[in-house]
């Protein structure tokens, strides 16, 4: 408690809400009573608008009139409670600049109130102040977790290689565990490190990846201390582009144009000009007035850049006043020297009606006194400065469009125009600009003045002091350097009749936080210069000229032209009241006279201030806080200046070449050097030095805004008072300087002193001669066999190496250049403990030699393909032609078609390719080697200048990836083993086998294990099925699973922020587009309003599934009510669900005539969307089933009834339907489960059984009936059905379709749940043969990581042992190629393929081909949805338009089709036995010859054991 001896309390309330600013001051009362003398003491406090945890946040708090130390204390109290956070007592010196350190803790509360009060003694008397904040917002200053990759994109086999780099917010180097994970777009874990413990704030890891990897975005993710961060990089089969293709086309398209110029380059990566040839497009995109684009071609020869117009009346079929066309640019690149192409477009460009767009830039405040400069900025809409352009600008007091300042016509040179505005008097209340351009009308256009105008307006306030003090803070015109002292010069205004001394408080706030402050002693000088009123004219533009031919524009009020150095002349001019009001305008009187002078203040610069500072500097008069901020530019110099450096520009493949790096002492250095070409495919991921300036950029708060709610009392007017068409005027003052630097200020001074604002405009006295200044920024013998590097080394990443820098900083790496012609892009940073993150500049080597052979070669071929190899020979031999042999060498591992070798004429600059054909006739990546070497012999034409002495070579060694033939085929072996035997061992054993007609060279092998028997489900929920989604029942496929998921995560208590953001991301889209399949009555279809009505199915099945999916996302209750609604309205009278559109699903059929099966299922999913099992529907349904009960024999609809029964509680009918269950039981190898009565329509391969889709549906739904009745008391029951059930899982977590694995993936979650235990700590040991064995660890930290090991030897006995606490599921997967199918058919199908008559290209060996397929169904009835999947044979892709025009082909009801990757994937609805033929055209895209089969499969997607399987092929008789 405070004592107070004789006090008097002044109480100056300071209220902040979140980033706002409101101040309310006090006059002081003392009271003669207390105190016999007036109170002559005053305080000032500020401090940042938002503070930030795990950091000191800077308070200044002034006291004036104290003789002594004066006591203050600050409480700092959490805004929601009042539960005090801090407290904390300082003794402050009077007459000085205070600062106050306060640590914010990581555990602060959101948002705090700071209470100030102090205690001062003046002669004997104790003086109490109090003041308070009521809310101050309170950030995370966090760590900064950045990720580098070496690439951005990665092939299959390639090593992804990541750093992780944590530093705080002043980039110092953070200690802690680092956890990392590598995602593969299926969201399996493929690799996690766990406590990883950061080396100088920064680690690397590794993953190979797989020869067979999932392909797609693959996400690298890292995690400490609460914080994350996550990069994605792509795993593709590519081929690295040799050169790059860029479009530019204008910056801007105006109407008033007559042509279009769109420039076109293509260039190397070492820099050289790709000589080809070159194919343009440019488009007008269609619209609401074109239905289809509009487009133009040019094709024209390159060499580097080629740059095209086209006309603007041709290609702009449609202007209107209001029509603004887009127009779309792409060009394509052929190079001659391979007959590669390369693509690229832009982004779309909007016609506009004008090209110039004008722009005020410079303060919004202006400072009487002072004078103030506006920049006009006149651009292209590309922000490309505008050239010389007559801009009509106007100035004036009194409005929007006054132009009582200034009104004329001036040039603007250069893109700006220079305002000057000197001196603006004392009473100025603001200032309104408007700039007008009107580009030339197009004749015969119709167009109006307004379509042709560009403008802007800018309006100044005035800055208000009752004093008519001022001060101006000249902004650095440069960036100051941290290490120096910066200099700020600051004007001032003087109304004092004599020189008095002042002190001049300063403060820099920069990255949130107060960096420095201080004080100066000034002598203002006195007032000399008389302030008085004078009668004016109206404002004349005054023109001169500099050029004798500059044209003048008369307009109307004397408007003039005038370049960019003339000046105005303005005399004085008095603005009085329109109107007068009840009481005279109580405003100070202008001062007499008033002096201007400046001053300096000086800081030094530090790093924490970069990148910006806001600078407040503020003295006092009286009671009066004069003030102005501006803000102070730090050049973005980190305090550890890292550079690397190559020794030279360019080398040669394979040249020695020495990399400095410098940086701090001691510091530890990462480096990585990558082929620029890799950038052509997607940008790098580098950590750069804008990342650095980023987090610095983080770290400014915001500015406060001023609040004036019931600042000023409201009057009213009297009724019949009325305002003319002017604006009421808001002043600024010092309150702004202090909320621009984002500040909350806390004083017993006058800091807000604006006046409220009055309706009527006050007198305005100009003070004489004002000017406006406008000024402008304005038989063969070979040649002497040279000493041949053979180029073998061709890495996409050269250098990823980690030092630690000696005491001097420089560390220099002695490294080998790689053998590719490219440019080398080279990235590097350093961290230390004491100066923390620094980035360098990358830098580029560019690895070039004169002469040199390109082989490109495809990403892969399939043996015994004959592909073509063009072999580019390049010299750069300045006016030089010589003769060159080139060479393919010999191999086993392919067969020579054509060579060995072939000799060309080359001139300097140029290229000449030979083509070589090649036949592999092994499986894996092949050797191919190429040599080109000059001759003296000539074989140039006559008139060619021949240099036989020129003696060159080089040598080239690539690798050509060569795939088996024939059709994938895969099988897998699943097992659930828990170890719960007295011993805690597991063992079993099964065979790994291959058909007889297996590809050699084609097996692939693996294992996972994972901890979780929801495990690989979790890992691959984007991807549970090799399956298309295009329809309506399969988009839930991604939607349904992860409820599951959720539910059981959540059950066990094993939720993760990763787990659940993915999965609620895939219910939102999944939801999102499941709508779009909706029909207008509430139902739902496969294909949506394609189909003519909804289906009872699917509508119950998406009903259930939203219903389901409730606890987890926002699901509009309208998409609840919709399905419930039409469902109920379509039950017949007899309580049945009647089969309503097409049932996809036959076995939902189910063995009777009436629709018992069906009405089952609808009634579970109507329970779902929580339905009273009593609701008098309901009732009825469950009648219509139990009336059919007994005519009811088959399994699945006993199954899906018995479910039924288990959710409305119906316990004796349950039961009953169990018990028949049980009797119908399959029991094999101690595992039970439920299958259809079939005819064998297929021959299983005898080493592989998969059960079949209604087989896996059936026992999930008794699994879920046994679950939902008995609960955790059944768990010993049902494990015999769970060990089934995760047997028949696929390789990716999932079962054959969609229903199978929503329903097992349900049923599994359930078990989980009340199966799931703490204990985990296993070792899954594996042996096959007397090669291979490995041991998985799986505990309780990586249970649902999976971990997978390559390579198992096949055909083999794989043996497996697991011992220990716990469960697992064990996969074993094997893929293979067959080179024909020998199962038989559930389909018939027939293919034919007929050559296009057409042309081919010097790239190409075959004419188009239009194929026709034709599918049958021969079992009974119809199929299911049926999909026809159709290859493409190498170097083949389909026919857009041939695609288009079987889509829209009534005859084979084919519902969608889809292009995926080598494949056209077609959907039917059904396919019955009269069948149906679909027919689509195939180009050749690359020149690939005796072209191997491909594929056609058809298949229910219900059942996909009911498939067939037929190869087509592409002859060459047919390719001529």
């Amino acid at each position: 408690m405070w004592l107070i001896n004789c006090f008097a309390t002044i109480c100056c309330v300071g209220y902040s809400l979140s980033l706002r600013l409101e101040v309310k001051t006090e006059d002081f009362n003392c009271s003669e009573r207390i105190v016999p003398e007036p109170c002559n003491w005053r305080y000032l406090t500020y401090f940042p608008n938002q503070f930030r945890t795990g950091s000191f946040e800077n308070v200044v708090v002034s006291v004036f009139g104290f003789s002594n130390l004066v006591a203050v204390n600050i409480t700092i109290k959490d805004s929601s409670n009042e539960k005090i956070y801090l407290s904390k007592i300082f003794d402050v010196k009077p007459e000085i600049l205070n600062t106050l350190p306060l640590y914010i803790d990581h555990d602060a509360p959101s948002s705090l109130k700071l209470t100030l009060e102090g205690r001062g003694v003046i002669r004997n008397q104790v003086w109490v102040f109090k003041n308070e904040s009521n809310f101050i917002s309170v950030s995370k200053l966090g760590l900064n977790v950045l990720i580098q990759t070496d690439k951005p994109v990665y092939k299959p086999g390639q090593t992804i290689k990541c750093r992780v780099v944590v530093v705080d917010a002043e980039l110092k180097p953070h200690k802690g565990k680092l956890k990392v994970v590598i995602e593969n777009p299926s969201g399996t874990r493929l690799q996690q490190w766990n406590d990883v413990e950061l080396n100088d704030g920064f680690a690397s890891f590794e993953l190979p990846t797989s020869e067979k990897p999932v392909m797609g975005i693959w996400k690298i993710r890292a995690e400490i201390d609460g914080y994350s961060a996550t990069l994605e990089v792509e795993v593709k089969e590519y081929v690295l582009p040799q050169y790059q293709v860029t479009v530019k086309p204008p910056g801007f398209i105006s109407k008033d144009m007559d042509e279009i110029s769109t420039e076109v380059c293509a260039k190397y990566s070492y820099g050289k000009s790709v000589v080809g040839v070159m194919t343009a497009q440019i488009c007008q995109n269609k619209d609401y007035f074109n239905q289809q684009d509009y487009c133009l071609q040019v094709v024209k020869k390159i060499d580097g850049c080629a740059t095209f117009k086209t006309s603007m009346r041709s290609l702009v079929k449609s202007s209107t006043q209001w029509y603004y066309p887009t127009i779309s640019f792409n060009a394509q690149v052929k190079e001659d020297a391979t007959g590669i192409s390369l693509n690229s477009s832009v982004e779309t460009v909007s016609v506009v009606n004008n090209p110039i767009k004008l722009t005020f830039e410079g303060s919004d405040v202006f400072k009487p006194g002072f004078p103030i400069t506006i920049k006009l900025l006149a651009s292209y809409i590309d922000n490309t400065p505008a050239g010389s352009i007559l801009v009509n600008i106007s100035a004036g007091t009194t409005g929007y469009s006054s132009s009582d300042l200034l009104n004329g016509v001036f040039e603007v040179k250069g893109g700006f125009l220079n305002v000057v505005l000197p001196d603006i008097p004392f009473n100025a209340q603001s200032i309104n600009l408007l700039a007008i351009y009107e580009r030339p009308k197009i004749v015969n256009s119709g167009e109006s003045d307004w379509e042709r105008q560009s403008s802007a307006s800018k309006s100044i306030d005035a800055w208000y002091s009752p004093s008519h003090s001022y001060l101006f803070i000249e902004k650095p015109k440069t960036a100051v350097k941290n290490g120096t002292i910066a200099t700020v010069l600051v004007h001032y205004t003087s109304v004092d009749a004599v020189p008095k001394k002042r002190t001049v408080f300063y403060s820099l706030v920069c990255t949130g936080n107060i960096r420095a402050s201080g004080y100066k002693n000034i002598k203002f000088v006195a007032a000399t210069t008389i302030v008085q009123a004078q009668t004016t004219t109206t404002a004349q533009p005054i023109t001169t000229t500099t050029q004798p031919t500059t044209t003048t524009t008369t307009k109307k009020n004397a408007e003039s032209f005038s370049n960019n150095t003339d000046e105005l002349s303005l005399s004085r001019k008095i603005i009085l009241p329109v109107w007068g009001t009840e009481k005279p305008v109580t405003r100070p009187p202008l001062p007499l006279k008033y002096s201007k002078s400046y001053f300096t203040i000086s800081f030094p610069v530090t790093s924490k201030m970069m990148p910006l500072c806001h600078m407040l500097v503020y003295y006092l008069y009286g009671n009066e806080v004069v003030a102005d901020n501006t803000d102070v530019e730090v050049v973005n110099e980190f305090e550890n200046k890292v550079t690397i450096s190559f020794g030279k520009e360019e080398v040669r493949p394979g040249d020695n070449i020495k990399l400095t790096v410098k940086g701090s002492p001691k510091s530890r250095v990462a480096i990585a050097a990558v082929d620029k070409s890799v950038h052509f495919l997607a940008k790098g991921y580098d950590i750069k030095p804008e990342d650095l300036l980023k987090i610095r950029e983080g770290l400014d708060i915001y500015p406060g805004y001023i609040n004036n709610y019931n600042r000023c009392p409201w009057r009213e007017r009297k009724k019949k008072s009325f305002f003319p068409g002017f604006f009421s005027q808001n002043f600024v003052d010092s309150e702004k300087a202090f909320v621009n630097v984002r500040l909350i200020v806390l004083s017993s001074l006058r800091i807000d002193v604006r006046p409220c604002s009055q309706n009527y405009i006050f007198p305005m006295a100009l003070s004489k001669n004002m000017n406006v200044d406008l000024v402008a920024s304005s038989v063969e013998s070979v040649a002497s066999k040279p000493e041949t590097h053979v180029r073998t080394e061709f890495p996409e990443t050269w250098l990823w190496t980690e030092e630690h820098l000696p005491e001097n900083g420089t560390y220099i790496f002695d490294v080998k250049v790689p053998d590719t012609i490219t440019s080398w892009y080279a990235s590097g940073f350093a961290v230390s403990s004491s100066v923390g993150l620094g980035v360098a500049v990358p830098s580029e080597l560019r690895v070039f030699q004169s002469f040199f052979v390109s082989l490109v070669l495809p990403y892969s071929v399939i043996q015994g393909e004959i592909v073509t190899l063009p072999a580019a020979v390049f010299s750069y031999v300045d006016g030089a032609c010589i003769t060159v042999r080139v060479t393919l060498g010999s191999s086993n591992d392919y067969k020579m078609i054509s060579g060995p070798n072939s000799k060309v004429c080359l001139c300097g600059g140029r290229t000449a390719t030979v083509y070589f054909k090649i036949q592999p006739t092994v499986i894996g990546k092949i050797s191919v080697q190429v040599t080109a070497q000059t001759l003296s012999e000539n074989v140039c034409a006559a008139y060619d200048n021949v240099d036989r002495s020129i003696s060159m070579a080089d040598i080239l060694v690539k690798k050509l990836l060569v795939e088996p033939e024939g059709l994938k085929q895969e099988y897998t072996f699943s097992n659930f083993i828990c170890p719960n035997s007295p011993e805690k061992i597991f063992k079993y054993s099964f065979n790994l086998t291959l058909p007889v007609n297996f590809v050699k060279g084609s097996v692939y092998s693996k294992v996972t294990v994972v901890g979780d028997i929801m495990g690989s489900s979790l890992d691959n929920i984007e991807n549970l099925l090799e399956m298309p989604s295009g329809c309506g029942e399969q988009n839930m496929l991604k939607f349904a699973p992860n409820i599951f998921i959720m539910n059981y995560l959540r059950n066990t208590k094993q939720v993760n922020e990763e787990i659940k953001n993915k999965a609620l991301n895939f219910m939102r889209t999944g939801y999102q587009r499941e709508l779009t399949y909706k029909h207008a009555d509430g139902s739902y279809s496969a294909f949506g309003e394609n189909d003519k009505e909804g289906s009872t199915w699917l509508t119950a099945f998406v009903l259930k599934s939203y219903a389901q999916a409730r606890p987890w996302i926002d699901v509009d209750q309208k998409e609840i009510q919709d399905p419930v609604n039409w469902l109920l309205q379509k039950q017949d009278s007899n309580g049945c669900f009647p089969t309503i559109g097409t049932l996809h699903h036959q076995a939902m059929k189910g063995g009777v005539k009436t629709p018992v099966t069906l009405t089952a299922y609808v009634v579970i999913s109507l329970l779902e969307a929580d339905i009273m099992a009593t609701h008098p529907k309901l009732v009825n349904a469950s009648k219509c089933v139990t009336d059919s009960l007994s005519n009811i024999t088959d399994s699945y609809s006993l199954s899906i009834i018995a479910y039924m029964y288990a959710k409305i509680g119906d316990i004796k009918t349950y039961k009953s339907v169990i018990d028949t269950l049980n009797k119908l039981a399959v029991r094999k190898d101690g595992m039970i489960h439920w299958e259809e009565i079939k005819v064998q329509e297929t021959i299983k391969e005898p080493w592989y059984y998969q059960a079949s889709s209604t087989d896996i549906e059936q026992t999930s739904y008794v699994l879920l009936a046994m679950l939902t009745f008995g609960k955790s008391s059944v768990i010993s029951d049902v494990v015999p059905i769970v060990q089934w059930l995760s047997k028949q899982r696929n390789s990716l977590g999932g079962w054959s379709s969609t229903q199978d694995t929503v329903l097992a993936m349900q049923a599994l979650s359930g078990f989980a749940e009340y199966s799931f235990g703490a204990s985990q700590n296993m070792n899954v040991d594996v042996k096959a043969g007397e090669t291979f064995s490995h041991t998985f660890k799986v505990t309780k930290d990586n249970n649902l990581v999976s971990q997978t090991v390559e390579g198992v030897p096949v055909p083999n006995t794989v043996d497996v042992v697991a011992s220990g606490d716990g469960c697992s599921l064990i996969q074993t997967s094997v893929q293979y190629n067959v080179k024909e199918v020998t199962l038989k058919p559930s389909f018939q199908l027939t293919s034919s393929v007929t050559q296009v008559n057409e042309a081919i290209t010097a790239q190409q060996s075959c004419k188009p081909q239009n194929i026709k397929v034709c599918a049958y169904y021969t079992g009974v009835g119809d199929s299911n949805m049926a999909i026809i999947d159709i290859q493409m044979i190498s170097g083949f892709e389909p026919n857009k338009e041939s695609l288009d025009k079987a889509r829209n082909d009534k005859e084979s009801n084919i519902k969608d089709i889809e292009a995926k990757g080598k494949s056209v994937v077609f959907y039917f609805e059904k396919i019955n036995n009269s069948g149906t033929c679909i027919k689509f055209r195939i180009d050749q895209t690359t020149k690939v010859e005796k072209t191997k089969p491909a594929a056609i499969k058809v298949y229910d997607y219900y059942d996909t054991g009911k498939s067939a399987t037929t190869l087509y092929e592409v002859t060459e008789e047919q390719c001529l």
